[in-house]
């Protein structure tokens, strides 16, 4: 009977214990537009490991594709699509269940992007330097989780011959819906 009451004690005190989770995993899609990229869709996979307290490092690998509606014409025939990869920092404060938190965070990394055309136009593309801002809602379970989030990118491009002149800047504003697992 001692034993029986002893595992009682222990099961209630861990399942009134939240755990801080150490790293998670996401997968999700992005939706936005851009000043040159126009609108466009992608899928991300994104990492993060908690370093101290509520700051966490982040990483992002993300790949897309988007086109170029010319209203003159009515055609939509130029196509890009995009990769990228990021590395930054993220605070996160929960509530004290931890089943709801709000989480920001800055990168900075890479992107490229190419495009072609139904005419058999290709050009092989340019990087871009990225600094990116996000602000995301993070609800769930102790161990699954989802993620709405909105995000701000700047970047320049790192080309040697951007053309047209309108890569020398590069920005956009995005929304996302991802779900995570952490641990």
């Amino acid at each position: 009977m001692r034993s029986i009451v002893s595992l009682a004690v222990v099961l209630a005190a861990v399942s009134i214990c939240h755990a801080e989770p150490t790293a998670y995993v996401q997968s999700g899609t992005e939706a936005g537009s851009g000043t040159y990229t126009g609108s466009y869709v992608g899928a991300q996979f994104d990492g993060g490991y908690h370093l101290y307290k509520w700051l966490w490092l982040h990483a992002r690998a993300g790949y897309g594709g988007r086109g170029t509606v010319y209203l003159e014409r009515m055609s939509f025939d130029l196509f890009r699509d995009y990769q990228e990869a990021r590395v930054g920092l993220e605070a996160r404060t929960c509530t004290r269940g931890g089943h709801a938190c709000l989480v920001s965070g800055i990168d900075g990394g890479a992107l490229h992007m190419n495009e072609s055309n139904l005419d058999g136009y290709h050009d092989p593309g340019y990087w871009t330097g990225v600094v990116a801002g996000r602000l995301y809602g993070d609800f769930g379970t102790d161990h699954f989780r989802i993620r709405p989030a909105i995000e701000v990118g700047f970047g320049n491009a790192m080309s040697d011959d951007p053309t047209p002149a309108e890569l020398l800047y590069w920005n956009r504003v995005s929304a996302s819906l991802a779900v995570a697992y952490q641990w």
